[in-house]
């Protein structure tokens, strides 16, 4: 059964278009990888999906369907461009802040989540203190450490290290295998074939399976 589905999406932005009829049928427990250059759609569909963007075509989220500008689900963890950060906070307080708005998220929720990435270590540092990957590694932390169910993230390896880059492999399989839905968008065809189950090629607004 389909958990994510779009039908007949497209989006133009000054008579150019961003996406061109755009039909997906995805269900739960598997990462997708959506592939191509700057300017292909990836960011753009990931917006679409979270209603941040006007679209032609339905959108729909187990059964719901999408609405522009909807209050984002407890349940989705998502990065779309540069994240931002309170800069003259710690990285925990960044942290505790944003689980304070759901109350899902405990302070040993926060903490095992921070050690994914060795960030525990660096909790009371401030954020301006942090270099770009570090930054990084924060915006994927707040994308799962809720034990959200749909994690959609867009270009979340920018910035990381080769080490952190395995880190964020092993971390989004073993999410994977909790039964958690995964869309990631790289303009790395390489990561994308490491970690992806299945694989979609972005170009010129139009999406196309390739396995």
């Amino acid at each position: 059964m389909s958990y994510l589905e779009l039908q007949h999406v497209s989006k133009t932005i000054k008579q150019i278009p961003v996406l061109e009829d755009v039909n997906l049928s995805l269900v739960q427990g598997k990462i997708y990888g959506f592939v191509g250059e700057n300017g292909s759609g990836k960011t753009m569909l990931f917006r679409a999906i979270l209603g941040f963007i006007k679209t032609s075509g339905t959108i729909s989220i187990a059964g719901q369907k999408v609405k522009l500008n909807q209050k984002l689900p407890v349940n989705t963890g998502t990065i779309i461009e540069t994240p931002h950060f309170m800069a003259s906070s710690t990285g925990w307080e960044n942290l505790k802040y944003l689980a304070s708005l759901n109350h899902l998220a405990s302070d040993e929720d926060i903490l095992a989540a921070m050690k994914v990435f060795g960030l525990d270590q660096k909790r009371n540092l401030k954020v301006k203190q942090y270099s770009l990957g570090m930054r990084q590694q924060l915006a994927i932390i707040q994308s799962f450490m809720e034990g959200q169910e749909l994690l959609i993230l867009d270009e979340p390896t920018n910035g990381l290290d080769d080490k952190s880059v395995d880190r964020f492999i092993k971390l989004m399989k073993d999410l994977r295998d909790q039964g958690k839905t995964i869309l990631i968008s790289s303009h790395e065809r390489a990561l994308i074939e490491k970690i992806a189950d299945e694989t979609f090629e972005m170009a010129a607004g139009h999406c196309k399976a390739l396995k």
